[in-house]
């Protein structure tokens, strides 16, 4: 009878080794599928700060005066056009400059 409890118990003991070994294998492929999805976050999240360091600042002039002060004011560059060539040439509302 000793014999047939202590087999029993080994039993037991392996089926609970095995089923922490199985647990512990799943805790294993979540944390890799979880540093995954981080690793592809983290990846967005520098191209996002790359793309919005590339931005740059371009302010129309309407005037010698508006050329100045849009440097002054840290543009990284200006749109100068003229009546013929400017955004405004073919605007449907266009504004008089007088």
């Amino acid at each position: 009878m000793e014999k047939k409890e202590r087999n029993e118990f080994h039993d037991s003991v392996e089926k609970l080794e095995k089923k922490q070994v199985e647990l512990e294998t799943r805790l294993k492929q979540k944390d890799r599928k979880r540093t995954a999805e981080n690793a592809v976050l983290l990846y967005k999240i520098e191209g996002e700060r790359n793309r919005m360091s590339n931005v740059e600042i371009l302010a129309p002039a309407g005037s010698l005066d508006g050329l100045y002060a849009s440097f002054q004011m840290g543009a990284d560059a200006v749109y100068v056009g003229t009546s013929r060539f400017g955004a405004r040439a073919f605007a449907k509302n266009p504004v008089s400059m007088n």
